[in-house]
């Protein structure tokens, strides 16, 4: 089991259609998106064992999704960072996790420099381009509960705790919305972390597939 075959799937079944975009702009079809994962995957596991925890630290934009699904086919454990946080509290989930690496946005990246010592590379950069110059990389298949996401909650006293999700855990909760929203046609916004302006300007919106 891979959570990443859900990609997979996507791209052979859609692959010309739209999968990520920014605003009204397409930005990848579902194949390009299969395509790029594939080359980041490649381009991770040159310097990565599998299993390494792989931080990414960014406000919303398109690379998120292709470094999520590169980081599972490169059979490592994806670490999403709420770039919110301050970066002593960033830093310190990086260190909890034990990242080997830090994926950020040029302003993150500014911000966390000077407090951790884990590599960051810039996302955008022309390092981070480079790295789509691999060729592609399948994914493995990975032992069903071997960890894939390490998701730090804000709802604990204290400092941020890890969530420890598997493939599996994945894998159940993707086939769970599926049961609910399984028209390839249908369109949904997801809202966890929006404020209440960007609701608002949401609700507004005409979606298409």
């Amino acid at each position: 089991m891979n959570v990443y075959s859900v990609l997979g799937q996507a791209a052979a079944r859609f692959g010309d259609r739209g999968a990520v975009f920014l605003g009204e702009k397409q930005v990848a079809t579902w194949q390009e998106l299969h395509d790029r994962a594939l080359r980041l995957a490649s381009s991770l596991r040159g310097t990565l064992e599998a299993g390494a925890r792989v931080a990414v630290a960014s406000e919303n934009r398109p690379e998120i999704i292709e470094l999520m699904f590169g980081v599972w086919a490169a059979e490592c454990v994806y670490v999403p960072i709420n770039f919110k946080l301050h970066p002593r509290e960033m830093e310190q989930i990086i260190d909890d996790s034990g990242a080997s690496v830090v994926f950020a946005s040029p302003k993150i990246a500014a911000a966390l420099a000077p407090v951790t010592p884990v590599p960051i590379e810039v996302v955008g950069s022309d390092d981070y381009s480079a790295r789509f110059a691999c060729a592609p990389r399948h994914p493995g298949v990975v032992d069903p509960a071997a960890l894939a996401w390490l998701f730090y909650t804000s709802g604990t006293t204290g400092r941020s705790k890890g969530a420890m999700l598997s493939h599996r855990n994945l894998m159940a909760m993707t086939v769970s919305h599926l049961a609910d929203f399984d028209d390839p046609d249908d369109v949904v916004i997801i809202a966890v972390g929006h404020d209440s302006r960007e609701l608002r300007r949401a609700r507004k919106m005409t979606c298409a597939p």
